[in-house]
């Protein structure tokens, strides 16, 4: 399933470094080869909806690191596939803060 993320993130233009953080995020996962494959799936499918909504990969990035600053980890992580799902395109000022 590691090939189905590769393939999302090449799809998109995500790079590496993105991806590995927004993994960090998620999953506490320092790297790629680490995650499981519904871990692998889950990812490929955010990256997709990522690109469908016209997410580019360096608000991809800050979305990651500012989650990575929050103390409550499962809360900041169901906000940002809120905000992945909802808000990404809308290009307000929510948008802007992720």
């Amino acid at each position: 399933m590691q090939s189905d993320l590769t393939e999302a993130a090449l799809e998109g233009g995500y790079g590496a470094a993105t991806v590995v953080e927004l993994c960090r995020f998620y999953y506490d996962e320092p790297t790629l080869a680490e995650l499981n494959d519904d871990q692998a799936v889950d990812m490929a499918g955010r990256l997709r909806l990522a690109r469908v909504q016209g997410v580019e990969d360096e608000r991809l990035a800050r979305m990651a690191a500012k989650g990575m600053t929050m103390s409550d980890r499962p809360r900041a992580r169901e906000a940002a596939d809120i905000w992945l799902t909802f808000r990404a395109a809308d290009g307000g000022p929510e948008a802007e803060a992720a």
